[in-house]
């Protein structure tokens, strides 16, 4: 199971691996049937911000994957809910 503030290493589909901080894991109501990875790769957004991302989680005993969004819908809807879980746990003000 992956664990808050790990720090993972994730091989991208050309082969280059890639240093993620995991931020959360959490699930949406609307897709009960996902699991989702907030992450940052440590890329400035501003004074005292990171840039961060949403993906799947698709996590197996051998290995776990990232995979986007293709969804629009799925997407915002997402993003809207973490945002929510954000503003509700006092992290984001």
């Amino acid at each position: 199971m992956i664990k808050l503030k790990e720090l993972l290493t994730v091989k991208s589909a050309d082969g280059r691996d890639w240093q993620i901080l995991v931020l959360d894991t959490f699930k949406v109501y609307d897709y009960p049937e996902k699991e989702y990875v907030a992450y940052t790769f440590g890329e400035e957004a501003g004074p005292d911000t990171m840039k961060s991302y949403i993906s799947v989680l698709n996590e197996t005993p051998e290995y776990f994957s990232l995979d986007a969004m293709t969804d629009s819908e799925e997407n915002m809807i997402v993003k809207e809910a973490y945002l929510n879980m954000l503003l509700e746990s006092g992290d984001l003000q």
